[in-house]
């Protein structure tokens, strides 16, 4: 007690201005993997504040693949994150790969993707129970293209999409993007999922060569954290950005729980 008094002190008149820095250097857990971490993530963002100033902004742009699961969430993936990419910016560059886990509606939702994406979509269904891992394993073996954006059903993305996903998973970057998550049934107020590390953007050489997600996470939670620490041990620099336009729409957890959002602290 006497040693975490004067720690709930220090905390305390620390200026906010420095309690990110503060913990970056002595909490962020990826540093747990060894001070190597420490220089990929220096050079990473030096590399990437160069990338930012010199490169040809949308020149030579790559198609991307959206890979997302889906299981009885098909009006979350209608109506947020189809409809969100299909008013994104060079619309012709996006793919859809999508893996159901034996939807009640997987055939409705089948014909629904087909008529809006077209050739542009890879669709596969299979009565499972619903295992995020091997479901995502599945909807990237299944991608397009060599550049993917994993995400899950009930997200609304940027119109920039195309754009970053090139600008944040190039040179030896993975980008784990922030979204904001609305925390309520009404959708009045979000929150920054500053833990949440489920959606990602990489190439599928750097996801099969960490293995992909464990699929020993038979059901949701904790396989995202477990990705994101293997690509760190492979020397990745895992970058992340607040996005205020992905937006996580609100929904009951998998095991019917609301499931709850933190303010950024």
């Amino acid at each position: 007690m006497l040693l975490v008094y004067p720690k709930m002190m220090f905390k305390r008149f620390v200026p906010t201005a420095l309690k990110k820095p503060f913990w970056w250097l002595f909490k962020a857990p990826q540093h747990r993997l060894g001070l190597f971490v420490y220089w990929v993530e220096i050079k990473g963002h030096l590399i990437l504040l160069l990338t930012k100033l010199f490169s040809g902004k949308h020149k030579n742009l790559r198609p991307i693949t959206i890979c997302v699961s889906n299981k009885n969430r098909s009006d979350a993936l209608i109506n947020y994150l189809s409809e969100s990419l299909l008013q994104a910016k060079y619309r012709n560059l996006i793919y859809l790969s999508v893996y159901d886990c034996g939807s009640d509606d997987a055939d409705e939702l089948a014909t629904t993707l087909k008529s809006k994406w077209g050739e542009h979509l890879y669709y596969e269904t299979k009565f499972m129970p619903f295992a995020r891992s091997k479901a995502m394993n599945s909807a990237v073996r299944n991608a397009i293209t060599e550049h993917v954006f994993i995400t899950d059903a009930d997200v609304s993305l940027p119109i920039d999409i195309v754009e970053k996903v090139n600008l944040f998973s190039a040179n030896n970057r993975i980008w784990f993007p922030v979204c904001q998550a609305y925390n309520t049934i009404e959708e009045t107020s979000k929150s920054w999922y500053t833990e949440g590390k489920g959606i990602l953007a990489c190439t599928r050489k750097q996801f099969e060569e960490v293995g992909g997600y464990d699929e020993n996470f038979i059901t949701w939670g904790g396989e995202d954290t477990d990705l994101w620490l293997r690509f760190w041990q492979k020397n990745y620099f895992c970058c992340r950005t607040n996005e205020k336009n992905l937006i996580h729409h609100w929904h009951l957890s998998v095991d019917g729980a609301a499931k709850q959002w933190h303010e950024e602290k």
